[in-house]
């Protein structure tokens, strides 16, 4: 798409730039949905009843689960849902927000082109 907007002359300039930013856009998600990941988790293991050393635990991962007690496995693993449901919710709103703005620019462009 972005091939047929631009003058044959900037073609190379314009198919750099969309993978530029593609790229950027990747890296950008990936560290916001990571990020919003490891604070609700990190929050959600501060909160449980059981107090447990959440650096340790996190710097660990899955050998620390194994030792848990099945009750605070349990809240362990819903914490970890819980993380992966925040940073879910987070990108697919994103996604949500990046459709309206394309669905706007061909709206804006079919009345550019239509004058």
């Amino acid at each position: 798409m972005i091939q047929n907007a631009v003058p044959p002359g900037s073609l190379g300039i314009a198919t750099a730039m969309m993978s530029f930013i593609r790229s950027l856009g990747g890296s950008l998600g990936v560290a916001l949905s990571g990020g919003v990941m490891a604070l609700t988790l990190q929050n959600r293991l501060q909160a449980l009843p059981e107090k447990i050393d959440v650096p340790a635990f996190l710097e660990t991962g899955m050998a620390a689960i194994r030792t848990l007690s099945p009750a605070t496995h349990s809240e362990v693993t819903g914490a970890y849902k819980g993380a992966i449901s925040a940073s879910l919710s987070v990108s697919s709103s994103f996604m949500f927000l990046e459709f309206l703005l394309i669905v706007g620019l061909m709206v804006r462009q079919d009345k550019i082109g239509s004058e």
